[in-house]
């Protein structure tokens, strides 16, 4: 009966040996697959901040493109507003001396 117990004993010894083997190799598993998870997701933040970086610098190049093309609009604008402002003017003198 001594024998029986002691052997009863280590088996159970053994099987919880092993049953906490199993529990350890499978939480190092989900951890490997967790960080394996993280890595692929900081790859694609990178990623992807790599390409808003590139956007947005596209965007601001072609604002500044755009400001410049508004502001020679203007410019053309204002110069001949002043260009026909002067012929007005002009007309306005010839016609007070045909009178």
């Amino acid at each position: 009966m001594n024998i029986k117990l002691g052997l009863e004993i280590a088996i159970a010894i053994t099987a919880l040996i092993s049953f906490i083997y199993r529990i350890t190799q499978l939480e190092s598993n989900i951890y490997k697959a967790i960080d394996e998870k993280v890595d692929i997701i900081h790859q694609r933040l990178n990623l992807l901040e790599s390409r808003l970086e590139i956007h947005k610098t596209a965007y601001v190049g072609d604002k500044e493109h755009q400001d410049y093309l508004i502001n020679a609009l203007n410019e053309t604008i204002k110069h001949k507003f002043q260009r026909c402002m002067n012929e007005i003017k002009q007309l306005e003198k010839d016609f007070k001396k045909e009178e």
